[in-house]
């Protein structure tokens, strides 16, 4: 214990030095005065250390040497030598653990930074040399009896013997009075602190057992962290990032790198595994869903999702994603539960994809949600339908609150073509003054969504958002009387026309029909607020439009669509037979 303690004592004050790649030794010296303030470890001001301790060190040496000064000239001759010098000698950490596995520090530093001077070269008598080192021993060893300065110490230079040999730690066992007087009560103090003792004011000899022990405990830590195989540069960066954590006692850092060294690891030789046992289960929730099984499809799609919950939270919740998205594709087209279990499990990544720590991500999600919503709601009567569009238009709008027009604005515009549609559908099931705001509302949006996506850079998302634009403006016109709801119309059409134009037949055949659909819907509407020839040849225009739709809408390929579209030709063949018998 006698040399551990005594030069762990030593080892701290030099490795502060080498630590701050500084100069081992910075000399200030004032002849004239006759004051000489030796800084042998480095920036001690920095590092808390007592300068005045040190300058009463340095002045009890030239009293010492007083008389010996005005025998020989030499004596002020090395103070202007070292004032000059000093600053430029640098002593390197692994110098320093040489010097001080070598004996007492204080000596082999002092030699060392003599050496580094050049002392006996510089034509000095011997006596003056013999100066120059009492002055700069006794700066150093006066420099670390400072406690603010020792509570600057890294652990890695408090423990740095204990990378030494088995001869060091068989020193462990015992320690005479005379080096425990030697050894500062701070420093033991402050390593006790390092190591969390109960009592850091505690009777020497039951710090040094704790040290002990907790030395043993770190130098082994030291080297299993050492021996932690590198798979690859990402994890060697990471393991040397937790050596130095732990080597300084910043034990919250080393457990941090340790942790993103694991999940390095476990992307390496983990996930690999978990995803194919994912995709298993994902295969098996598919055959649920052939079967139309939603429950049991997402429960087996939510299995695969948890395999990654202890390892990658986000790849967990990538997963799910994408089982949300599967389950609202079939919910879609197949009905049963598979929006209403999109929702669940949408719901269920909230708690990792969350807007303070992932917002786009979460904005995506949200957006993906509210869809969800505002289907589940089309297929939902009463209150509980109606509470579902309310939630849908109100994630929409939070969704925003991230994909601004100025950081997203892509993402912002369909945002507000969808939150657009939703508010259709509120306005659908609202009655009164209260279904006319959302509808206007929803014009609101779209129009804003068209100011992103233009004809010219975004042709599709144009035709979308205006095809639904002209639905809004058709659906306001028919809560409006007169020559307002007239122009609303007469709007609706032209909208209609325009997305024709880029929907076209030969490249979007299904988006097509479908606005020949509305269009012929919108042109009917207009007839029956137009009398005479004019009316008549609307009601021809809707049907030519609905009998275009029907060369898509075929009965083989698309039967839902093609029943609604004959119903909706013969209401307007209809009209058009009333109309003309009318007219004759």
């Amino acid at each position: 214990m006698t040399d551990f303690l005594k030069e762990t004592s030593a080892l701290c004050i030099g490795l502060v030095a080498c630590s701050l790649g500084v100069g081992g030794a910075g000399l200030a010296a004032t002849t004239a005065a006759g004051e000489l303030a030796v800084t042998a470890v480095g920036r001690l001001r920095e590092m808390g250390a007592d300068r005045r301790r040190v300058a009463a060190a340095q002045a009890t040496v030239r009293t010492d040497w007083a008389a010996r000064a005005r025998e020989d000239p030499d004596i002020a001759r090395m103070e202007d030598f070292l004032a000059l010098n000093a600053g430029g000698v640098p002593i390197e950490r692994e110098i320093f653990r040489g010097l001080l596995k070598s004996g007492k520090y204080e000596t082999a530093a002092t030699d060392h930074l003599l050496a580094l001077l050049g002392i006996v070269d510089i034509g000095l008598s011997e006596q003056a040399q013999a100066y120059a080192r009492a002055l700069l021993q006794s700066g150093v060893a006066s420099a670390m009896e400072g406690k603010a300065f020792l509570e600057r110490l890294d652990l890695d230079g408090m423990l740095a013997l204990l990378e030494g040999t088995a001869e060091t730690h068989a020193k462990l066992d015992a320690l005479s009075e005379q080096i425990r007087n030697d050894v500062p009560r701070s420093l033991l103090e402050n390593l006790a602190l390092r190591f969390e003792h109960d009592n850091p004011d505690a009777p020497v000899a039951e710090l040094e057992g704790h040290l002990k022990d907790k030395a043993v405990e770190w130098k082994a830590l030291k080297a299993r962290l050492a021996a932690l195989e590198a798979t690859d540069a990402r994890v060697a960066n990471i393991r040397a990032a937790a050596e130095a954590a732990l080597a300084a006692g910043d034990f919250d850092t080393a457990r941090a790198r340790l942790d993103d060294a694991l999940r390095l690891r476990a992307e390496g030789e983990a996930l690999p595994v978990l995803r194919k046992l994912s995709e298993v289960h994902a295969l098996k929730a598919e055959t649920y869903l052939l079967q139309g099984d939603a429950d049991q499809a997402a429960a087996a799609f939510e299995t695969g999702a948890r395999l990654f919950s202890g390892i990658d939270r986000l790849q967990e919740a990538r997963t799910r994603h994408a089982a949300a998205l599967r389950l609202y594709e079939h919910g879609l087209r197949y009905g049963s539960t598979g929006l209403l279990q999109a929702i669940a499990l949408h719901r269920a990544n909230d708690a990792i994809v969350t807007r303070a720590d992932h917002p786009v991500a979460w904005a995506g999600t949200q957006n993906n949600l509210a869809a969800a919503l505002a289907n589940q709601a089309a297929r939902t009567e009463g209150a509980a339908g109606a509470n579902l569009l309310a939630e849908s238009v109100t994630v929409y709008r939070a969704t925003l609150e991230v994909y601004t027009r100025t950081d997203h604005p892509v993402d912002w515009a369909t945002t507000q073509n969808n939150l657009a549609a939703a508010l259709r559908k509120q306005a659908a099931r609202t009655e009164g003054a209260a279904g006319t705001d959302l509808l206007a509302e929803a014009v609101t949006a779209c129009r804003a969504a068209l100011e992103v996506y233009t004809r010219a850079a975004h042709p599709v998302d144009w035709a979308t958002t205006q095809n639904n634009f002209a639905g809004a403006l058709a659906d306001q016109a028919a809560r409006t009387e007169g020559a307002a709801g007239a122009k609303l119309l007469a709007e609706a059409v032209t909208a209609y026309r325009a997305v024709l134009e880029v929907r076209t037949r030969a490249d979007h055949p299904v988006d097509w029909a479908a606005t020949q659909n509305n269009l012929a819907i919108a042109l009917a509407d207009q007839a029956a607020r137009t009398e005479g020839a004019a009316g008549t040849d609307l009601l021809a225009e809707a049907v030519a439009a609905y009998r275009a739709a029907l060369e898509v809408r075929t009965r083989a390929d698309h039967p839902v669509d093609w029943a609604m579209t004959q119903n909706n030709l013969a209401n307007a063949l209809a009209d058009q037979a009333a109309h003309t018998k009318g007219a004759a």
